[in-house]
Formats: C-alpha cells, sequence, structure tokens
C-alpha cells in the first residue's frame, strides 16, 4: 500500500500536550534563548539580562528591521505563529507532525 493511501491516524490522548509544549518551548528559546541571540543580533540590541540566561534586547532599526525584531524578540508574536504550524501539520501530514512535536 502506498504512502498516499494509507488512513489518517485518530487523534490521540498525547496530542493537546504535544501540541501546546512543543511550540512553547520553541517559541520562547527562538525569542529568549541565549543561544539563539546571533541569529537576532541584525535585529535586536543586547542591553543586559532580565533573569537568569534570559537576555534583555532593545529592536534596532526602522521599517521592516524594526517589524522582524519586533517579531524575533518577542515570544508572544512569534508563538502565535508558532502555534499555527503544528495545528496545520496536524491536519496534514499527522505522523511526521507527532514525530517533530514529540
Amino acid at each position: 500500500m502506498r504512502a498516499g493511501q494509507r488512513p489518517v491516524p485518530p487523534p490521540s490522548a498525547f496530542d493537546p500536550p504535544l501540541l501546546t509544549g512543543a511550540p512553547h518551548q520553541a517559541t520562547r528559546l527562538l525569542a529568549k534563548g541565549p543561544v539563539t541571540s546571533p541569529p537576532r543580533a541584525p535585529f535586536a540590541r543586547y542591553r543586559g539580562t532580565s533573569g537568569p540566561a534570559e537576555p534583555q534586547e532593545n529592536v534596532r532599526g526602522s521599517g521592516l528591521r524594526h517589524a522582524v525584531g519586533e517579531l524575533v524578540t518577542c515570544p508572544f508574536r512569534l508563538g502565535i505563529r508558532g502555534a499555527t504550524a503544528p495545528a496545520a501539520g496536524l491536519l496534514t501530514a499527522p505522523r511526521a507532525t507527532r514525530l517533530a512535536a514529540a
């Protein structure tokens, strides 16, 4: 049987925790993690720390640079986009989405 002809797996009890926990952790890491500060550097200026291992950054520039800086430094703005991807993935490719979220 080909991959396109397989039945879609039914929803699991593990889907809600996976689809809420994985995006939360990923967006938190992208927006506030010290490890991901180099990719944010063109859009944000380091101002110190606001907590243990959490950099405080101000957005740089104007126009598109400022808009991207607002997006990549705010976990709330990034979280909305980050939560949409697994939800759409669960509808289009449930097996791959569950594997990636796990």
